[in-house]
């Protein structure tokens, strides 16, 4: 017998016989055999000539997929230094796709959603696939305008930005928080820094 892509097609020699099944799970369309589930299967082929026939037998085994795991869909954030390794259980496959090579994943510069493949072949030549995302995020674009004040009132630095995005301030003056409003406590020139975490 040889498997094919849409079954397996029993063969025997000589040609021009018939095959039959006595249990089947699948369905048969002439030497075409479509499993459903793995298990073992006993099919006989018979041959009829004027009033003799002959007739055998064949067991066809159908083993499972071998089974996988190739773990969570992938975030990371555009610009991300080095590679991804892509990894799996068992890790004797392939991954493939856009940007992928040697099982890694090397993103650069390129943001947007992208589909790792993994295949995997184990010793019967049975064959599984798994497919996750790998989703490159853009940087924010961290900005705020500049800002005067006289003492003794506080100074606000108001974020244009995406408001889902998570801010923290170094005011200059070796004080830090989250909230864009610092009150300094003497006159002077302050280099003020948004440090901007997208969600």
């Amino acid at each position: 017998s040889e498997q094919g892509q849409n079954g397996i097609e029993l063969k025997a020699v000589p040609a021009g016989g018939h095959w039959k099944s006595e249990s089947i799970n699948g369905l048969q369309i002439g030497n075409t055999f479509y499993p459903n589930n793995p298990g073992e299967f006993k099919f006989f082929y018979t041959v009829s000539v004027g009033s003799c026939s002959a007739t055998d037998s064949i067991k066809v085994t159908v083993k499972d997929y071998p089974p996988i795991d190739i773990g969570n869909d992938i975030s990371i954030c555009e610009g991300s230094s080095g590679t991804v390794d892509l990894t799996a259980e068992p890790n004797t496959g392939v991954w493939s796709g856009e940007f992928i090579s040697d099982n890694q994943f090397s993103p650069s510069s390129h943001t947007g959603t992208y589909i790792a493949s993994y295949e995997y072949t184990n010793e019967n030549g049975c064959k599984s696939y798994g497919e996750k995302r790998i989703v490159v995020h853009p940087l924010p674009s961290p900005q705020f305008g500049p800002s005067y004040s006289c003492l003794p009132n506080e100074t606000i630095f108001e974020p244009v930005a995406d408001k889902s995005c998570e801010f923290w301030f170094d005011y200059g003056d070796g004080s830090q928080d989250n909230t864009g409003v610092h009150l300094y406590k003497s006159k002077g020139h302050y280099e003020v820094k948004m440090i901007v975490t997208a969600s």
